[in-house]
């Protein structure tokens, strides 16, 4: 009980924790830099123990012998339970999200593992990750018959006219680029949204299109460019600038790293997105034709702050029940980084439950908190994939090996010289012959006669008598197939207490 009190009150601790540290990620997935959770795992627990300093049972124990301890008496905790979840190997899938209550997230999808089956869906972990933008976006130009306007074209590879929507337990695609002529020849160039392409999107509510990356700056950049094509859209298609604002160009810079916000309605209620904030600053050249200003969204300006809130796009992975099936599904399954909270807890747990076995003998255990797992890290990311990957099975599931072949090379001794057994010659009378000489009175035993008279009735009413036997000549009509019956049931009886026996 004592124990159990212990490990609730580390498990708030590490929980409380969890959420006062973010890992900063950066802008390009070409720049970030990961490693397997196995030589993750050795490192986040050292760092753990450092900080805490709360002894050890076994001085001679490293931490790293400590942690190969605490390993191999964890996986006795749920030998088997979700063996097959990785795949026929014996992986970290199949005992260590158990211990911590099934939960896997990463970036913009979530495992939840239970007795044998897996699900999953698009979430995303508040307070998890910062992420880095480029530092800024430079407006693209064509001189057109006024000198030096700007002509300025979308990101076409991010930019889709349907929306991937989560309606139930099913991905809908929502056409958005609807309406008037004029708006339908903005969405020519836009193609659909191909399914399985990107994991982040955003759309503003009023838009007919929606901004698709698997990079946060992508998204940024394109939801700038789409709003500055809409703005000179006019100008593109009647080769003039009649509202006279589109002379010079724009630059548009980050104003922090982007951060967890709070929810996004028009995704899922219940899905946390990611909100960027940059800033416009804009530049224009006079001319004697035009009024030396520049107007952009209403605002008479120069510069202009704008925000925008990316979601992660809704998975669903009908029939799916193992990991390979959710990596078939959608890639986001194996290729997005565990969040540093869920690495804290799988090491946490891990070291708890081994910790706590009986014959471990090393460092105390000691809450593993999410700073931990950042700290020991500096900067790492721990792919979902790694947790698939085969490592060795506890002792008591490895199969058993023999020695040596039956019979090379073993010392049997001398042959003691016994010989074959044969049966004796005996009959059934000399079986029964004891019975019958303490028991001679079992040969004269016999059943008896019987004799039974079908009852008749003779009641008096009304002053007479009447007599009721009509019954019998029925039940003797059918005295054979209630003999059978009889005999039946009774061979059903003799042969249950025979079988029973």
């Amino acid at each position: 009980m004592k124990a159990f009190l212990s490990f609730l009150v580390c498990l708030a601790l590490t929980w409380s924790n969890s959420s006062q540290a973010q890992q900063l990620v950066p802008e390009k997935e070409s720049q970030r830099s990961y490693i397997a959770f196995k030589d993750a795992a050795p490192k986040i627990f050292a760092a753990a123990i450092a900080r805490a300093n709360r002894g050890t049972t076994d001085p001679s124990a490293t931490p790293q012998q400590s942690y190969e301890r605490a390993l191999e008496y964890s996986k006795h905790i749920a030998i088997k339970l979700n063996i097959d979840l990785g795949g026929a190997d014996f992986s970290y899938f199949s005992w260590l999200p158990h211990l911590m209550l099934g939960e896997i997230n990463a970036e913009t999808v979530q495992l939840k593992v239970g007795y044998g089956s897996m699900t999953g869906a698009a979430f995303r972990e508040k307070g998890a990750f910062n992420y880095k933008l480029r530092q800024a976006y430079q407006s693209t130009y064509t001189t057109g018959t006024i000198p030096q306007a700007r002509k300025y074209n979308f990101d076409a590879p991010f930019t889709f006219k349907t929306e991937p929507v989560l309606q139930g337990t099913s991905v809908v695609y929502t056409a958005r680029c609807t309406g008037s002529a004029t708006a339908m020849q903005r969405c020519s160039m836009v193609a659909n949204y191909v399914p399985g392409s990107f994991k982040w999107y955003w759309r503003g509510g009023s838009q007919q299109v929606i901004h698709a990356c698997n990079e946060i700056s992508d998204c940024v950049q394109s939801a700038i460019s789409h709003f500055m094509y809409l703005k000179t859209f006019a100008y593109k298609n009647t080769g003039s600038d009649p509202f006279q604002q589109y002379y010079g160009a724009y630059q548009a810079r980050p104003m922090t790293a982007c951060s967890d916000d709070a929810e996004y309605a028009h995704v899922q209620p219940t899905t946390v997105g990611v909100l960027c904030a940059y800033a416009m600053t804009f530049e224009w050249t006079p001319d004697s034709r035009v009024t030396p200003y520049f107007v952009i969204s209403d605002d008479n300006a120069n510069g202009y702050l704008s925000y925008i809130t990316v979601n992660p796009i809704p998975v669903v992975c009908p029939g799916a029940t193992k990991y390979p099936h959710f990596v078939a599904c959608d890639p986001r399954f194996a290729n997005e980084a565990l969040t540093p909270k869920t690495l804290a807890r799988l090491v946490d747990q891990l070291f708890y439950w081994g910790s706590y076995r009986t014959g471990y003998a090393g460092h105390v255990y000691t809450p593993v908190t999410t700073a931990d797992a950042i700290n020991a890290l500096g900067g790492q990311l721990v792919k979902v994939s790694s947790l698939a990957e085969k490592t060795t099975p506890p002792e008591i599931l490895a199969p058993s090996v023999p020695a040596s072949a039956p019979g090379a090379g073993i010392d049997l001794g001398q042959n003691p010289g016994v010989g074959t057994p044969g049966l004796e010659n005996v009959d059934a009378a000399s079986i029964l012959a004891p019975l019958w000489a303490l028991f001679p009175s079992l040969r004269s035993f016999s059943v008896g006669g019987h004799a039974s008279q079908c009852p008749v009735f003779a009641p008096a009413m009304f002053g007479s008598s009447v007599q009721f036997s009509a019954h019998c000549e029925l039940l003797e009509g059918q005295r054979a197939a209630f003999g059978a019956l009889a005999l039946l049931a009774w061979v059903a009886a003799a042969l249950f207490v025979v079988l029973k026996a």
